[in-house]
């Protein structure tokens, strides 16, 4: 029995069910991800990274960085 091809539309509304929504400011989660260089212990860098979402109430405290 073949597989039902979805159509264009039902892959958008999965995209849109998978959204974030910030319940502050109502605006779509924005994903970005946050790459921090510090020193080591032994002398040598080490980057932290952190994913972050990002909306319009955090978008300057985010990107200033």
């Amino acid at each position: 029995m073949p597989k039902k091809q979805k159509s264009f539309a039902d892959k958008l509304k999965k995209f849109e069910r998978s959204g974030s929504v910030c319940p502050v400011c109502e605006q779509e989660f924005v994903v970005v991800k946050q790459v921090k260089s510090v020193p080591a212990e032994s002398g040598a860098w080490k980057f932290n990274q952190n994913i972050i979402k990002v909306c319009k109430c955090n978008e300057a405290e985010v990107y200033a960085l």
